[in-house]
């Protein structure tokens, strides 16, 4: 089963001779893939007791991400939704205001890279 596309719609706007874009990113269901992690900041957090780079520490899954040097804890969000890189990725592409499924990646690190998702028929 193939996994279902984010949607990126993107808006257009004139006003006083000045056109303006806003983009926004519609999630079909969140999974690990594109789930948003929060820095654990629980003063009775024993995560930092761990040997592991995964644990579950006062009742909540934790992650060690060494580019944070820090525990993040799961949300129920979507990374891509929030991500502030999100209006360049969607510039890069330059797309007419519609709506199209994409693809994803993070460069460097934490900057987003969007792909328009091409359905090929079988």
């Amino acid at each position: 089963m193939a996994v279902q596309p984010h949607i990126l719609t993107i808006t257009e706007s004139t006003e006083g001779g000045v056109t303006e874009h806003a983009y926004v990113i519609d999630c079909p269901g969140v999974t690990d893939r594109c789930r948003s992690n929060l820095l654990c900041e629980a003063p009775d957090c024993t995560a930092e007791d761990a040997e592991d780079d995964t644990v579950v520490a006062h009742g909540v899954q934790h992650i060690w991400v060494d580019d944070a040097n820090g525990w993040y804890v799961p949300t129920d969000q979507c990374h891509l939704a929030g991500h502030d890189s999100l209006p360049e990725a969607a510039e890069a592409l330059k797309l007419r205001p519609g709506m199209y499924p994409v693809d994803y990646f993070f460069g460097d690190g934490y900057d987003l890279e969007l792909s328009v998702r091409v359905e090929v028929a079988a």
